[in-house]
């Protein structure tokens, strides 16, 4: 894609996510170098988060202990606006109440972040395949209260095999097959975090950065 970037792109570039970042020129919309945490599986905590302004993670989420005592660290129970930034928490009982479905867990917290309502891009960091549908029915209950998506935030899952209970490649084919519908269907920017490669259906593609499940790193 060209280099006028617009707000989706300036979000994407505003925020670390997990230990993924957006390599983009976008004009930055938080004056504080902020990264949002969206479960505690060490392999989503970079060893960067030290360096970090604000590190928003989801309350009642397990912080690794090498991170326990971080002061930068900020628990959010609904959400926090942070700069030109408003960070939504959506648990299993939000995603539950929007898209009037049952669901009594999600493989990670997802994320809503928008600039003022606009531009309100999804962020879901890992994915079970039984998570794929409520992906959709979210995206089609923001439509139906007239405050539709503009961008998803997924992982790529590219050459991973045999994860999140699928066998052979079936996650990664099933989430390209996500990635066709909101694109084609709801014209959608999508981001990939490349989990753990990236992949030809994203408009961009993240960088990964060193995570605490990597075994060198120093705190």
């Amino acid at each position: 894609m060209s280099g006028d970037y617009g707000v989706v792109e300036s979000i994407l570039a505003s925020v670390q996510w997990d230990r993924w970042k957006f390599m983009l020129s976008a004009p930055k919309l938080c004056k504080q170098d902020v990264a949002v945490i969206s479960h505690g599986h060490r392999d989503h905590w970079a060893t960067n988060l030290t360096q970090k302004d604000i590190v928003l993670v989801p309350r009642a989420t397990h912080i690794p202990e090498k991170y326990g005592g971080l002061r930068n660290i900020l628990c959010v129970d609904n959400g926090e606006r942070i700069g030109k930034l408003w960070f939504a928490c959506l648990r299993p009982q939000t995603v539950a109440s929007i898209t009037r479905s049952s669901l009594s867990r999600l493989h990670s917290c997802w994320w809503l972040v928008s600039k003022k309502g606009n531009a309100q891009t999804l962020y879901v960091a890992d994915v079970d395949v039984q998570d794929v549908d409520h992906i959709l029915r979210f995206t089609d209950a923001m439509l139906e209260r007239n405050r539709p998506l503009e961008a998803v935030v997924l992982p790529s899952y590219g050459g991973m095999r045999n994860v999140h209970g699928t066998e052979n490649t079936k996650l990664s084919e099933t989430i390209g097959s996500l990635a066709f519908i909101l694109k084609d269907v709801y014209s959608l920017t999508l981001a990939s975090l490349p989990h753990p490669i990236s992949v030809d259906w994203a408009d961009y593609n993240a960088v990964a950065l060193p995570s605490l499940a990597d075994g060198t790193y120093s705190i």
